[in-house]
């Protein structure tokens, strides 16, 4: 890549995160879905984040929730950011699996599920090991439909978001 290119991909990244925080404060406004467990949000970043693996690269995707982990670890804590960033790798890995079994058959709605069932075992797994216990797994029954169905809206509303989100990338 030539210096033009490396700025162009750091800018739409930096724009990229800045639309990640964009989404997040907004979805922080918004009041809780009755159908969601306590504390649940839908995970409309994951949106853009997704777009970013299979638009712009699995590293560019690793990176955002790395830098997503950093911002809300400083603004909400060590709990949160540790949260934050085993929900989000866990998330990435489970779509790095999925993308070398089914490649480009892989259906974003499909890849919003499993990674945000993915994304809810990270953050139950790193709630586990923080506070030592085993009691999180209660919380699993509900985590896992709750995941299913957040995963399959975040799929949706990505396929839909595409061709915006391609704008903004060819800036």
């Amino acid at each position: 890549m030539n210096i033009k290119e490396n700025t162009r991909r750091v800018c739409v990244t930096g724009l990229m995160l800045a639309m990640i925080a964009a989404v997040s404060w907004l979805e922080h406004t918004l009041p809780q879905p009755l159908f969601l467990p306590p504390n649940f949000r839908l995970g409309l970043s994951n949106i853009i984040v997704m777009y970013c693996f299979f638009f712009m690269g699995r590293g560019s995707a690793a990176l955002l929730n790395v830098l997503k982990a950093l911002a809300v670890l400083l603004f909400r804590g060590p709990f949160a950011g540790a949260m934050s960033f085993c929900g989000g790798m866990a998330a990435i890995l489970a779509l790095l699996l999925l993308n070398l079994l089914f490649g480009a058959g892989l259906s974003y709605t499909a890849a919003g599920i499993c990674g945000a069932l993915a994304h809810n075992l990270g953050q139950l797994a790193a709630a586990s090991v923080i506070v030592r216990t085993n009691i999180f797994l209660a919380y699993l029954p509900s985590l896992l439909i709750a995941g299913a169905v957040t995963g399959a809206v975040t799929g949706i509303m990505l396929k839909a978001a595409i061709p915006l989100l391609d704008k903004i990338r060819r800036l």
